[in-house]
């Protein structure tokens, strides 16, 4: 294990929380695997997860993230509270890889 690698990520992780009361969650398949259905379901059955509208709250790492996300059923985010445990910040992506690519590139507040 590259443990110079996790310590770099854990600080990077950390720069996005300067708040005293920050917290932040990663989850896999979180809000569609709870309800039994696929991610593709989700989008089609309930209008989650379709970029944008108001019933995604997921900033998408890029649109084809997101339709890869659906097709994979493999949906990656990372939700944080920056400075208080009021407003927070979502993205999404298909994989981990990806998601922490784009939370360690500092394009990630919106």
């Amino acid at each position: 294990m590259d443990y110079d690698l996790i310590r770099k990520l854990e600080a990077d992780l950390l720069a996005l929380l300067p708040g005293e009361y920050s917290s932040m969650t990663i989850a896999f398949n979180e809000e569609h695997h709870a309800n039994y259905v696929t991610a593709q379901q989700w989008h089609d059955d309930y209008g989650f997860y379709g970029g944008g509208n108001d019933m995604d709250s997921i900033r998408w790492v890029s649109e084809e993230e997101r339709l890869e996300a659906l097709a994979k059923n493999s949906v990656w985010t990372c939700q944080w509270y920056p400075n208080t445990p009021v407003g927070f910040n979502c993205i999404g992506a298909s994989s981990l890889a990806a998601l922490i690519t784009a939370l360690c590139a500092g394009g990630t507040h919106g």
